[in-house]
């Protein structure tokens, strides 16, 4: 079914009411939080866009203007909705993107706080003792007449090297919790990294990302081929609908050689980098009538091991983020605190 203007005018209104009837409207879209703001990016985008349709242009081109003044995340919503024929689905698939991506930067935030928390406290502890502490210990040993011990120039070298190390875990608690509130841009200028648009780098690491990409692209091209001339004009609409073009190169590539030999090429570079389950799909036969069937259950398999990778991450990570970070700031602590006393007490003892 084609999508006209009026369809996509009534998705704006339906924007709009969901954003003030206080529903969250998917941050990747780039319209802004809070129903006010959505509202005028959207009545913004309307203008724009019905300015260029009295021109003469598509509403396709109209969308993809070169000026930067539509966000891109609404742009790939409304073309995925534009070449599937339904925007509200295309919205619908966007926003179950956004809400792995949230949950999985909720296990994220929930498993880092605690251990931000004892480092911090682990920093100000060793800041005391260097400055308090410290002189102290120094008058205990020269009163004893006792030479210095490891656990005193452990201290000392504390302080001498205070700001170095007081500066950088300040910076790195900083660009830990600025990066897990998802504020990118003062990371990257810190050349640290910073979370991409769908996925933390937690989620990239053990491999949900690359499964939400891959079911996102089998969803959408098993939506678009009952609507498209052929399985590579799918593949390449799909890659356009959700900003995969390498993904949608390797499968048009290979539908195009299978199309032309009639065979499927396993050993061809192309089908060696297409993920498994993919690949697999296309094997049954790439010009059959039911390929779109074939995809969607290729996109609830990927469904199903993004959920388990879900569940294990929300298990394992508090658990390694404790043992390493708050784990590593307590043994420095308890090490700088218990070492001076405890060659005070072998000096003694000898």
């Amino acid at each position: 079914m084609k999508t006209s203007v009026q369809d996509w005018l009534d998705f704006n209104d339906q924007l709009k009411a969901m954003a003030r009837a206080g529903l969250t409207i998917p941050p990747a879209m780039e319209l802004g939080s809070g129903g006010r703001q959505v509202s005028r990016t959207v009545d913004l985008i309307t203008r724009i866009v019905q300015r260029r349709l009295s021109s003469g242009e598509t509403l396709q081109a109209a969308l993809q203007g070169d000026d930067g003044l539509i966000p891109d995340g609404y742009t790939r919503v409304v073309l995925a909705g534009i070449e599937s024929g339904s925007l509200i689905q295309a919205y619908n698939e966007f926003h179950r993107d956004s809400v792995v991506s949230r949950d999985t930067n909720k296990v994220v935030r929930t498993a880092w706080a605690y251990p931000l928390l004892v480092l911090f406290l682990g920093m100000l502890g060793l800041v005391f003792a260097t400055t308090v502490l410290l002189p102290v210990v120094q008058t205990t040993w020269s009163d004893l007449r006792l030479s210095p011990g490891r656990g005193l120039h452990l201290l000392e070298w504390l302080r001498a090297t205070r700001p170095l190390w007081v500066g950088g875990l300040l910076i790195a608690i900083a660009a830990s919790s600025l990066t897990l509130r998802g504020v990118s841009g003062p990371i990257r200028w810190l050349g640290l990294g910073g979370r991409r648009e769908h996925s933390s780098w937690t989620a990239r690491l053990s491999g949900i990302a690359w499964r939400e990409r891959c079911a996102h692209f089998a969803e959408t091209m098993a939506a678009l081929l009952p609507t498209s001339a052929s399985p590579v004009a799918a593949a390449h609409a799909a890659a356009i609908a959700t900003n995969d073009a390498e993904l949608g190169k390797l499968v048009a590539h290979a539908l195009t050689r299978a199309s032309a030999t009639a065979t499927f090429d396993n050993d061809a570079s192309h089908s060696t980098q297409l993920p498994p389950m993919v690949h697999w799909a296309l094997t049954v036969d790439p010009t059959r009538a039911d390929l779109s069937r074939t995809l969607q259950m290729v996109a609830r398999n990927y469904r199903t091991h993004i959920q388990a990778k879900t569940d294990a991450l929300n298990r394992w990570l508090p658990i390694v983020t404790c043992i390493v970070v708050a784990g590593g700031a307590v043994t420095v602590y308890a090490l700088a605190m218990l070492l001076p006393v405890w060659d005070l007490l072998l000096r003694l003892g000898n």
